[in-house]
């Protein structure tokens, strides 16, 4: 890894710091402008911090998330969806028109 001296690492942070400079000033400029106090402008600061942090702490679990969905969407598929039903037996038969019976029973009352 390179050292850099202090005077290069001031000379590459001075773009940065303008850019920085310049957006200050000028959302204070405006935000006295619009008749705002300061506060509100730390406060949008802030909030819009939280979001670039939210969105990019987030990130990597959103797109864990869509990797298990894809396998599981491929597993669903090469799985057989063939399902067959039982065959009817007498004790389905049974079950059958006793729930029926049950069924029309707690219909009339």
């Amino acid at each position: 890894m390179v050292r850099l001296k202090l005077w290069q690492l001031v000379i590459l942070a001075i773009p940065l710091v303008s850019v920085v400079a310049f957006l200050m000033i000028s959302a204070g400029m405006q935000i006295n402008q619009w008749g705002i106090n300061w506060i509100w402008g730390v406060f949008i600061l802030l909030f819009v911090g939280w979001r670039w942090l939210l969105v990019k702490w987030t990130r990597p679990a959103v797109e864990q998330m869509k990797e298990v969905i894809a396998e599981v969407n491929k597993q669903i598929e090469l799985t057989d969806d063939t399902t067959t039903l039982p065959t009817k037996s007498d004790t389905t038969l049974q079950i059958e028109t006793a729930l029926q019976e049950i069924l029309k029973s707690s219909r009339n009352d």
